[in-house]
């Protein structure tokens, strides 16, 4: 006779193993279940034959399919995160197995799936333009040339104030644009 072990908590199906005779017992007929050691949280209950991504439960005295995406990778629908399941069940609320494809979308729980947020992504490539428009300025006009001038010493260039109020325009035009174009730090948009 065989018997089939589970877990004492999850109640997850582990092993099958032949059933040992009780010392004393061996001669008694196999079918005369005094004869066998009845460990805990044993049965001589095959577990039922299992689906893909299903493990075998045992719940109220019998064997069940639960869902089981141990080991999978999934990511939080509110911020993308990603983390591994861990436990048997359906997968948790909040959490999908499709990756989010970047930080400019937005689960959209009725699709069942992750929508660009063309707002964000907009409003963070402006903030990119903004920063780019800084540092293509500092390039030319460091800040201890600034500094000087208010303290009264030379004043910044002609043509520095030119590039930079150059730059200020592009600035302005790229960020003026319905859509800002990923690509905006390269030259050709500055130049």
């Amino acid at each position: 006779m065989d018997l089939h072990h589970y877990h004492a908590e999850t109640g997850e199906y582990l092993k099958t193993a032949p059933a040992r005779a009780v010392p004393g017992r061996e001669k008694l007929d196999a079918s005369d279940p005094k004869k066998w050691l009845r460990p805990p949280n044993t049965t001589d209950e095959a577990p039922p034959e299992l689906g893909e991504g299903y493990a075998a439960v045992r719940t109220g005295g019998e064997w069940v399919q639960v869902e089981d995406h141990r080991g999978e990778t999934v990511f939080d629908t509110a911020t993308g995160a990603e983390s591994e399941v861990t436990s048997l069940g359906p997968l948790p609320e909040g959490v999908t197995p499709i990756e989010r494809p970047s930080p400019f979308h937005v689960w959209n729980e009725g699709e069942g799936a992750w929508q660009e947020d063309a707002d964000a992504k907009q409003a963070a490539l402006i903030a990119g333009v903004k920063a780019e428009a800084f540092r293509r300025i500092s390039e030319i006009m460091p800040r201890w040339m600034v500094d000087r001038e208010v303290s009264g010493g030379a004043p910044i260039p002609t043509a520095t104030k030119t590039a930079v109020e150059a730059i200020r325009a592009k600035s302005d035009a790229i960020e003026a644009l319905d859509a800002v174009p990923e690509g905006f730090t390269s030259d050709e948009y500055w130049i």
